[in-house]
């Protein structure tokens, strides 16, 4: 955490050039194109412009191991929670998918995905006698929302595959999330978060056999807000979506600049806080409280410089000032050079 300027772009490339170095994968998503130099340095990273190159079905499983009727719930309460659904419409939501696979299953037909589904819900309401009945209420809201998220990216969701998660979850990948809608970044962030966890839940790949993958968030009160299951009905578990991450190899790097926007949770289940220069009270007062600081700690994080950071460590009581030397690059050194200063 810290405030603009204060260093948290260059930690997290420092953190991503390490992965690289250290050969462990990891998901930039990355709404201000600020860690985008690391493509033209290492070309073994990838930038995927979402808006343009990057092509789901949320509808279709991740991966054959994960059982059909599984992923449905799970997508329909990504779905619902992103974009603010209802729990009758999220119920309602389940059992319409469940119905419409069933119709499309034969062998030559692919999976239906979100505008095979808007389209069914729009053939129901035709047919539907009372047209004042909760079920009349449920399909007007699905087939809205369904609309709102279909109309500005339908050759995102036109699709019957998409990405292939295994893959993914093995690259150096920057996603480009500039020029999304938050509801549609915490979507795509959420359906790629699970797609990993259930993918290696159902091929047992956990513990010590799961591969280590680091998912990177900037400005993650777009995904983690405040008082999220307030307003998302399937935020109130993301103490469990991040300490689960962590049995299937999942660790993530989340900054922000304004941490008492943060669901508490990110704060209270990180290993690592590494704090730099805030000043606004009320960050102030949550770090203080979830680092256990006291006044004096707190005044010299209000004015701590650019290089120096407090690091708390969740096993350890105290606190611990780092501080990293100024050098001057002037082009004379190569990266591995730049990454041990």
């Amino acid at each position: 955490v810290g405030q603009t300027g204060s260093g948290k772009t260059t930690i997290i490339k420092n953190i991503l050039k390490w992965c690289i170095y250290n050969q462990i994968p990891f998901i930039d998503f990355d709404s201000r194109k600020d860690h985008f130099s690391l493509a033209r340095d290492f070309p073994e990273v990838k930038v995927v412009k979402v808006l343009e190159d990057f092509r789901i079905n949320p509808l279709k499983p991740p991966s054959h191991y994960v059982p059909e009727k599984v992923w449905i719930s799970r997508v329909c309460m990504i779905i619902a929670s992103s974009f603010g659904f209802f729990t009758g419409s999220k119920d309602f939501l389940i059992s319409n998918v469940y119905e419409l696979n069933q119709i499309k299953k034969t062998p030559d037909t692919a999976t239906p995905n979100l505008i095979d589904l808007r389209d069914f819900l729009r053939r129901k309401e035709k047919m539907i006698e009372n047209r004042f009945g909760p079920n009349r209420d449920y399909i007007a809201r699905n087939i809205n929302r369904l609309e709102a998220i279909i109309t500005t990216n339908r050759e995102m969701f036109d699709v019957d595959t998409g990405f292939d998660i295994d893959k993914l979850s093995r690259s150096y990948v920057i996603m480009d999330m500039d020029g999304l809608d938050s509801d549609l970044q915490r979507f795509l962030i959420n359906l790629i978060l699970y797609s990993i966890i259930y993918h290696r839940m159902y091929s047992n790949e956990r513990g010590s056999h799961a591969r280590p993958v680091r998912i990177i968030v900037d400005e993650a009160r777009r995904f983690f807000p405040k008082d999220a299951g307030l307003k998302h009905i399937d935020f109130d578990d993301i103490g469990i979506l991040l300490s689960q991450s962590r049995e299937f190899g999942i660790a993530f790097v989340i900054a922000e600049q304004i941490p008492n926007m943060l669901a508490v949770e990110c704060i209270a289940e990180s290993k690592f806080k590494i704090i730099l220069n805030i000043s606004n009270g009320t960050d102030l007062k949550l770090i203080k409280d979830s680092c256990n600081l006291d006044s004096s700690q707190i005044e010299l994080i209000n004015s701590i410089p650019i290089g120096t950071a407090a690091v708390k460590i969740s096993d350890n009581p105290y606190p611990f000032i780092v501080e990293l030397d100024s050098y001057n690059d002037n082009g004379t050194l190569n990266a591995e050079e730049i990454l041990k200063k």
